[in-house]
């Protein structure tokens, strides 16, 4: 009994650890093209800084992304870069054609390249290409062909074979040299001493070394598939062995969350799990510009790079939020979905389909999920639903039963918007139709079509049924209609209408629901309840509610609340007809808060589609985009330390004082005093979050200049003209996708007076004010001393005259 207990805690942990990250459905996939990087279409390897900017090895040269802008770092050498490695201080180590070396940035994040095999070039001329750098503790490796190089401390030793090395590998702080003839070496006290038990590789290339487990490795070979590497060399099967051993395996890394990435030469990435279970595979089926790879990294917030031989490309790994579409065989507007026996089906308007999923991978390209449409049926599917276990569907043509695995029409109903089976008597079903309600029963299991209900004529899509059997009718034009049966259902039933008497005023859309005991009604523009206490309908009233949000916080836009589905008692699933999101309870507030994170990385569209499933715990919902699968069992990763970088700072226009040192607060680092005719400053900025990252929005301010926060934007600069002398500080932070508002980023400047308003300036102004006094005085002086003289001739001349 223990055993068998234990078997099934085994499986049940294996199940739930394939599902950490993925589920049925194709990742979000971002491809950068050679046009948009504006770089060779190679790529051999990747990196991130403790920054998160991210650094790959073109083949012409290293490219910088930060989120906005392909920066190029250009290198004295020509050759094709073919490794690339960061140690903790930020320098970035680079392997070439018979060059290795370093690349540092100086405080204002310019950067010098430093050649390390300018020192053993005259004693090895010719060692060839440097396919990988491992970086132990303060030593530096460079693995070339025939050689592997140690730098430390300006330092250097070398090891040589007469076959080749080739590759080499860092686990678990250990260093491993692959060897042609050999196997596996490991490096302990500067000697390469052979694995026991990896002979048998010895003719085998290994291109990737991984941690499996305590005490095991698993080697990736490029023609002979997987093998673990622990007292023994063991072949490690998978359920795609005959898919990896058609397209060669290149590269492979272990996730941080346990499972394995494994690079192909030319089939795409594999995902799988400690048991070989294939998880994903990700090529141009599901959404990958091309399946030639050359190197897999996972980032800081769990994003799969993927370095191409054409291009690179973003996977979010680690989402729960995964999206069916035409590559997978989904053709079609969703406007309904059902689980039925254990399969999946959508109704689109080009048919019906059902999800399958492969158990083990083949040589072909294809997903290992698929959905199959139904055979000989072209119509467009308006809803599916199950009614004594049966699968029916409408079309615009008449209702369908789903038949083995073919449709069988059951009778003509003219445009069947909505299927209900009756709640009450389970032997009865309402089909919501354009001209009115279809009233069918099921008696000894032929379906009976009954007729029309008299006094409903109009168009009708949904119908909701409360607690006594009560039928809760919307219309757009008329209004909200309650239909009595007075025993079981019939043709003929009593009519309430629910008017503006009821407590409803005038409707821009009607949406009702029934939730914990009340009908929900959504009017568009407020929410209304009636709390049923009786099968009494003299008193029916409606009460505005404030506790559900009317509106999206960010866009302010209107909500409408197409389809509801409650999971617990704080928690409701919402399909708020552009946007999926779930209201959780708030008991400080009384009211409930729209949560939607995982969703908005979904461009705006219509969702008409909508289906918790319980017994999977996953959210389905569909629209004109096709088909999205959300798991519920676990949350958005979390996303932290995220970091606003200032990337460049100019002044007079085109003057660079700035190149961007990958500091958040690089006010320690740069504190420029700027002479008076510099006064204009523009200020380039990114955030490295590379999940939608177009859609990252920035605020910033001048302190002392503009005290306000600018409104967020998209833009990625700010311009800031005629700015008095005087200190300011500048400041910036990010928000991501989701809401997340990163470290902001700031550096004070400093904005020097003019010349002609210094101190020095005013010293010569006192003086010169002082000395023209002093010289308006004497002349002054000397022109009345000359006046008094002129007077006294004038004088003395007039006393002549008289005397005379």
């Amino acid at each position: 009994m223990k055993f068998r207990l234990l078997i099934l805690i085994i499986i049940f942990w294996q199940s739930v650890s394939a599902q950490r990250i993925y589920q049925s459905g194709m990742p979000f996939v971002t491809n950068y093209s050679p046009k948009v990087y504006n770089g060779h279409p190679q790529n051999w390897a990747i990196k991130q800084d403790k920054n998160k900017l991210l650094y790959v090895a073109n083949n012409q040269q290293i490219m910088e992304y930060d989120g906005v802008s392909w920066n190029f770092i250009l290198t004295p050498f020509v050759s094709s870069i073919r490794s690339l490695e960061l140690d903790d201080t930020g320098k970035i180590y680079l392997g070439s054609n018979n060059e290795f070396g370093y690349l540092h940035k100086d405080s204002i994040g310019n950067f010098s390249y430093t050649s390390l095999s300018n020192n053993i070039i005259s004693e090895y001329p010719d060692f060839g290409e440097v396919r990988r750098i491992l970086i132990q503790d303060q030593k530096v490796y460079f693995v070339a062909y025939n050689y592997v190089f140690c730098f430390e401390n300006d330092k250097y030793s070398s090891w040589y074979t007469e076959t080749n090395f080739r590759y080499g590998f860092k686990v678990n702080n250990n260093i491993y040299i692959r060897e042609e003839g050999i196997g596996l070496n490991i490096l302990k006290n500067k000697t390469l001493e052979p694995i026991e038990g990896t002979e048998i590789l010895a003719d085998k290339d290994i291109h990737f070394l991984l941690p499996f487990n305590d005490t095991c490795m698993l080697a990736g070979t490029r023609y002979h598939g997987l093998y673990t590497i622990g007292k023994s060399t063991v072949k490690f099967h998978t359920n795609a062995d005959e898919y990896i051993s058609a397209h060669n395996l290149y590269h492979g890394i272990r996730l941080q969350n346990g499972l394995f990435a494994l690079a192909t030469d030319f089939g795409g990435v594999l995902i799988i799990d400690e048991s070989g279970r294939l998880i994903q595979l990700i090529n141009k089926n599901t959404g990958l510009q091309n399946e030639t790879i050359n190197y897999v990294y996972e980032d800081r917030d769990n994003n799969l790079w993927i370095a191409l031989n054409i291009g690179i490309a973003s996977v979010s790994i680690n989402n729960p939020l995964t999206h069916f579409g035409e590559e997978s065989g989904l053709n079609g507007l969703v406007v309904a979905l059902k689980n039925y026996k254990n399969k999946l089906y959508a109704g689109t308007m080009q048919g019906i389909f059902y999800l399958t999923e492969k158990e083990t991978l083949n040589k072909n390209r294809e997903p290992n999920y698929k959905f199959n449409k139904i055979p000989d049926f072209a119509n467009s599917c308006l809803d599916l639903e199950i009614f004594q276990d049966d699968l029916y569907f409408t079309t615009t043509d008449g209702l369908y039963k789903l038949n083995g695995n073919k449709a069988e029409k059951i009778t003509d109903v003219q445009i069947g918007h909505m299927i209900y089976p009756y709640k009450k008597d389970t032997n009865y079903m309402f089909v919501a139709a354009a001209n009115g309600i279809n009233l069918l029963k099921k008696d000894n299991q032929k379906l009976e079509f009954l007729g029309m209900l008299e006094g409903v004529d109009s168009e009708t899509r949904r119908i909701v049924e409360d607690n006594y059997g009560r039928l809760w009718v919307g219309d757009q034009q008329k209004g909200l209609d309650l239909i009595l049966f007075e025993d079981e259902p019939n043709t003929k039933p009593t009519i309430v209408q629910i008017d503006s008497t009821c407590g409803l005023p005038h409707f821009d859309e009607i949406n009702q629901h029934f939730l914990d005991g009340r009908v929900f009604v959504d009017l568009g523009s407020g929410i209304y309840e009636y709390q049923v206490h009786g099968k009494d309908t003299n008193d029916i009233h409606f009460v505005k509610t404030d506790k559900y949000p009317l509106r999206y916080p960010e866009s302010n836009n209107l909500i409408s609340y197409s389809d509801l589905s409650k999971i617990s008692d704080k928690e409701i699933w919402v399909n708020g007809s552009i946007r999926v999101f779930k209201l959780e309870w708030s008991d400080s507030t009384g009211e409930y808060e729209l949560w939607d994170n995982p969703f908005r990385r979904i461009s705006r569209t219509s969702f008409f589609a909508f289906m918790t499933d319980t017994l999977t715990n996953k959210l389905w919902f569909g629209g004109s985009d096709g088909l999205y699968c959300y798991n519920m069992n676990y949350t958005l990763h979390e996303i932290k330390d995220q970091i606003t970088l200032i990337r460049k700072v100019r002044i007079a226009k085109d003057s660079t004082i700035f190149q961007g040192a990958g500091q958040g607060n690089i006010g320690e680092l740069f504190h420029p005093e700027l002479k008076y005719k510099y006064n204009s400053l523009e200020v380039e900025f990114s955030l490295p979050f590379f999940e939608n990252e177009e859609k990252n929005s920035y605020s910033y301010m001048l302190e002392g200049f503009d005290d306000t926060w600018s409104e967020w934007t998209d833009e990625t600069k700010a311009v800031f003209t005629n700015i008095p002398a005087g200190e300011y500080t500048f400041k910036v932070e990010g928000k991501n996708i989701y809401g997340i508002i990163a470290k902001p980023a700031e550096f004070k400047i400093i904005i020097l007076s003019p010349w002609y308003k210094t101190w020095w300036a005013y010293i010569i102004y006192t003086v010169s004010f002082v000395l023209f006094i002093l010289l308006f005085s004497k002349l002054y002086a000397s022109r009345l001393k000359n006046a008094n003289l002129r007077l006294e001739r004038i004088i003395d001349d007039r006393t002549r005259e008289i005397i005379r």
